[in-house]
Parts: structure tokens; C-alpha cells; sequence
């Protein structure tokens, strides 16, 4: 079977949709299948080819054009038996390869505010329209089902839930010279609590962040880790130095203070993982958050914001909290800071994730929508 892909987010590698793609294709690949993998650039990813977007245009028009001309084009020449989307980008008008397109989440089409102008509204009313023509659609979990059903109007029947995963690496055991060489060299110091992901407004960073300054630093010589970087100038992005930067917070003065990390390798990401308190994760709505399955995976435990998605993710993995109730937010970020018992019990909660979800398994399953379109 030959089958199409369009992977130009493996130049993005730090995104989840980056993550996706690398993983599953990476397990993919040893199915014996053949495999058509499109990029804009090189990524030294295996049997990619690389077609170079258009030279000339505003960044948008380029990559619209890539993802609706060149590579629908490119594969129809290859004459592949199914093409696979990895996000909402099938082609717009009616294409004759049978498509498999992943939705992950419907966040741009739930906000108003990530649809901010005449264009961005244009490109996902066409998504829209595209992805309910696909003859599969893919998604990452049960609650991004229930949206896409009641968004798209398509049966139950064609959207597959197939469940992310994290990086073996994050399995691996990690000796204690080699944790404290990655701490030092990030300028961390045990204990500290850690936020891993981006700054959607939607992720709450801010949030934690207020919190943080407000009743932990001051008390406690407990710093807060952030793990990732901003990668947009938008509104839609929250600018955490406005709380780690200005010189006029208290909690510069504090025992305890926000350290920006930006992006790090999944090898060092996953002994930071291990040093920490707990991962804090406040977000209001995920397709899946693989950052909770590194954490369990590395051995870290959960406090997460009560959603239906985290809920479903992390199961009786976690302890919750309510995004409306600054006060038992703060008070269990407290307890895992003091209270060692409640930590440990936290630990043994998440330890129960600890291979459930794997990306042999997705692959396995995603290889199966595939050759049920043959």
C-alpha cells in the first residue's frame, strides 16, 4: 500500500502536532508499507521529500498554496492509495484519493478569538468544509469526537479516536549524575514545580503564574519551571514576561522565582520531568496533552485543571482543580509543595498511566483506517 502524507509540521518539532507526526510516522514506517512524505524543507526525518514552497507571496498565501496545490498535486503524480492530513488541511475541492484527515482539536473553531481576521475565518470555514468530505477522520480523543460530531454533522461512525502518546525516551531511566547534570544545567534546583507547553491564552499560563507569585513564592524557596517558548507574536499568546520580567513583581524578592527554560530536548525534558514536584496544568481545553503522559511516563505527579479531556486522559491519574477557584488551586499547589504524603500519593496515582498510551499502538491503529479505504 502507498500512502501520502502531507508532514510539513516535522519542521516544527516542538509543536504537538510536530510531536504527532514524527512519532506516529516514525512507527509507521516499520510497517513495510510505502510511504510519501511531504515536507516544505529538510528535517532529517527518513523518507521525506522535500517541496519547497512558493517563493513569492505573504507567508500565509505560501503555505495555503503548499497545502492545498503542491502536495495534493505532488501525490496524485505518486499515485498513492491514500492520503493522509495530519491536521485539517485535506484539499478544499473534491479530490479523488481516498483521505484520512486528523483533527486533534476544534479550538479554532470553539474561539472566536483564533479566528481573528477575514482570512483566518476563510481558511477555517474551508477546513470545515474539507475535513467533512474526508472519507476517515482521525482524532486524539472521545471529548474531541463529541466536538467534531456536533461542528462537522458526520456519524459517529467516521471519526476514529486514536490516543496520542509521549516519546519512549520518557520511559527511560535517568541515573541520578545525569539528572543533576541537565538540572545544572538549566539552573534548577530540586524542589521546583513545572509547567510544560505553550502560551495559548487558552493554557492559562498567566493564571498559574498569578497564583504562583501570589501565594507560593513568598512562603516557599520553591521555584516555578517553564518549559517551552512563545511562538507567535499574537494576542492569542500570552507574554509570561510580563510576570517573570517586570521589576516591580514581589516575587522577584521572593524565596521562590519563575524560571523560563524555552524548548529542550525530549532527553533533557524528561529528567526535568523527574526532578520536579509536580506538573502544573491549568488549561482550559486540549485535544489530548501529551505533556501529562511525558510527566506520568518520566515519573512525575498531576495536578491538572478539571476538564473533560483530562479527565478522560489522566483518569484517576491526577488530582483536579477547579479553573473558577483561585484559592483550591493555590491551597493543592501548596500541599504538594509541604505535604510529602500527598506528593507520594500523587506519584503512585500517575505511575498507573505509565504505558498505556503508546505510539506502536496508534500506529497500529491508524495503519488499520488506512487499509480499510483500499
Amino acid at each position: 500500500m502507498k500512502i501520502g502524507v502531507n508532514a510539513g509540521f516535522l519542521k516544527k518539532p516542538y509543536t504537538g502536532i510536530g510531536q504527532y507526526t514524527h512519532f506516529l510516522y516514525k512507527e509507521l514506517l516499520k510497517s513495510g508499507d510505502e510511504y510519501v512524505l511531504m515536507t516544505p524543507e529538510k528535517t532529517g526525518f527518513k523518507s521525506t521529500y522535500v517541496l519547497n514552497e512558493i517563493s513569492a507571496g505573504p507567508d500565509s498565501v505560501k503555505k495555503t498554496y503548499w497545502e492545498q496545490i503542491q502536495v495534493p498535486q505532488f501525490l496524485k503524480k505518486e499515485k498513492v492509495d491514500v492520503a493522509h492530513f495530519p491536521y485539517p488541511c485535506n484539499p478544499w475541492y473534491p479530490y479523488k484519493i481516498p483521505t484520512v484527515v486528523t483533527i486533534h482539536d476544534t479550538i479554532p473553531w470553539d474561539f472566536p478569538e483564533y479566528t481573528p481576521n477575514v482570512l483566518s475565518k476563510l481558511y477555517h470555514y474551508q477546513s470545515r468544509k474539507a475535513a467533512k468530505r474526508a472519507a476517515k477522520i482521525i482524532t486524539v480523543s472521545e471529548a474531541s469526537k463529541k466536538d467534531i460530531i456536533r461542528h462537522l454533522k458526520v456519524p459517529a461512525s467516521k471519526v476514529e479516536v486514536i490516543y496520542n502518546a509521549a516519546s519512549p525516551v520518557f520511559s527511560h531511566d535517568i541515573k541520578e549524575d545525569k539528572l543533576k547534570e541537565i538540572l545544572d544545567k538549566h539552573n534548577l534546583k530540586k524542589p521546583y514545580l513545572l509547567y510544560v507547553g505553550g502560551y495559548d491564552k487558552r493554557k492559562n499560563v498567566n493564571m498559574l503564574l498569578e497564583i504562583y507569585n501570589k501565594y507560593i513564592a513568598p512562603k516557599y524557596g520553591v521555584d516555578l519551571a517553564l518549559a517551552g517558548e512563545k511562538l507567535y507574536n499574537s494576542p492569542l499568546y500570552d507574554d509570561p514576561d510580563n510576570l517573570t520580567q517586570n521589576p516591580n513583581n514581589s516575587s522577584l524578592k521572593a524565596r521562590g522565582h519563575v524560571k523560563r527554560l524555552g524548548f529542550v530536548s525530549n532527553e533533557e525534558l524528561a529528567a526535568i520531568y523527574r526532578g520536579s514536584l509536580c506538573l502544573l496544568h491549568l488549561s482550559k481545553k486540549e485535544g489530548f496533552n501529551i505533556p501529562i503522559v511525558e510527566a506520568a511516563e518520566s515519573g512525575a505527579p498531576l495536578i491538572l485543571s478539571d476538564t473533560e479531556v483530562h479527565r478522560e486522559i489522566a483518569g484517576n491519574g491526577a488530582d483536579y482543580v477547579d479553573l473558577e477557584n483561585e484559592k483550591e488551586i493555590a491551597g493543592k499547589i501548596e500541599r504538594v509543595v509541604k505535604d510529602d504524603h500527598y506528593r507520594r500519593e500523587l506519584l503512585e496515582k500517575s505511575s498507573h498511566l505509565k504505558g498505556k498510551y503508546t505510539w506502536e499502538k496508534a500506529a497500529e491503529e491508524t495503519l488499520a483506517v488506512f487499509k480499510s479505504l483500499k
